[in-house]
This record gives structure tokens, C-alpha cells and sequence, in this order.
């Protein structure tokens, strides 16, 4: 369980005397910090320092050599596969350059969250997708493998909304809630039975 900082904010994230490295080259050696509810928290610093390193083992990609890291109060570090969903379920992760997925389209991203996360059907979340394309300009691009150059600010807001559908309890709450209220339009439609 997280315990209240000293400013009196939760701390919602813990790293705890992390050590890490590849092929026995220490990159990280007993790091520690606190990430408190409601704080900017930036990680700075040249390159092969172990910013990515930190990363890959902040959201469970790589398990550390030694330490802990707990988000919510949950351990990654001992979490099983089931519990480790679900501490997932809870944040997002923009990449450098907001990365989308260079194989798929961009609606093609945008519903890979809803599709993870949701039981909506197949038209609903089209069109919660497309909506939310609308919502940054990009619905012209849909079929696109990759939007035609747009800032990087604009793949940002992107991506934003893809981590945003992928972690926030209310949203996929209110994907869900819409798309029984669609469906429920749709069965009630003159002419439909």
C-alpha cells in the first residue's frame, strides 16, 4: 500500500534500490524515487544513461537484477501475469515521437485499445475510433499507414488518446456504457427486429 508523502500526496509510483543492466553491464545501480499523485515528474539525461532502460522496467517489460517498483501500491516486480494486466490497465505509455504502429492504419490504431480493453462490437468501435480521429483532425487519414507528416504535437494527441483509451477506468467504462446505448438504438431502429 502506498503511504502519503511528505507534502502529504500519495506517492502512486515507487522505485526502490533498482539495479539493472545487460550482459552483466550495470546501467542502473540501486536507484530509487517517488512519483506523487498530481506531480510533473521528468527523467533527464545523455544518451545510454538507462532513461529507456528505467522505463522498460517502470511498465514491466524487463524485471530488475535487484529493487522493487510498485505502482498503486502493486509490486510489478512479483505481480503474476494476471496481476500484472491489470497494474497495467492502469497507465499509459507515450513513446519518443509518439510511435504508432507502422504496420497498421491509424483508425487500425486507435481501436487497438478499445478492441484490448472493451467486448464492444466491431461497428461501435469504428465509430468511437473515427470520432475520436474527428476530435484531432485526422479524419481524413484514416487508411493510412502513417499520417501525412503532421507535428509532433499532432501524433502526440494521438497517442495521448491511445494510452487515454487503453488506462482510464472511466473511459473504457463510458466506451462500454456507449456502445450498450448504440446497441441498443440500433435494435430498437424503425424496421429493425
Amino acid at each position: 500500500m502506498s503511504m502519503p508523502a511528505a507534502n502529504g500526496a500519495e506517492a502512486i509510483i515507487r522505485v526502490e534500490g533498482v539495479d539493472a543492466g545487460y550482459d552483466g553491464n550495470a546501467i542502473l545501480d540501486g536507484l530509487g524515487f517517488e512519483v506523487r499523485a498530481g506531480e510533473v515528474f521528468g527523467i533527464l539525461g545523455g544518451s545510454g544513461c538507462g532513461k529507456s532502460t528505467l522505463m522498460k522496467h517502470m511498465i514491466g517489460l524487463l524485471p530488475p537484477v535487484a529493487g522493487r517498483i510498485t505502482i498503486g501500491g502493486d509490486d510489478i516486480v512479483t505481480a503474476d501475469e494476471e496481476g500484472m494486466a491489470a497494474i497495467r490497465r492502469r497507465f499509459g505509455v507515450m513513446y519518443q515521437s509518439g510511435a504508432l504502429f507502422g504496420s497498421m492504419t491509424l483508425l487500425e490504431n486507435v481501436r487497438l485499445p478499445i478492441e484490448e480493453y472493451t467486448d464492444l462490437p466491431d461497428d461501435a468501435i469504428d465509430l468511437i475510433a473515427r470520432r475520436k480521429l474527428e476530435l484531432v483532425g485526422l479524419e481524413a487519414f484514416t487508411g493510412h499507414r502513417l499520417p501525412p507528416r503532421p507535428s509532433v504535437g499532432g501524433l502526440g494527441i494521438v497517442t495521448k488518446s491511445l494510452a487515454d483509451f487503453a488506462t482510464s477506468p472511466a473511459d473504457i467504462e463510458q466506451l462500454q456504457t456507449e456502445g450498450r446505448w448504440q446497441r441498443d438504438a440500433r435494435r430498437q431502429a424503425p424496421g429493425r427486429s
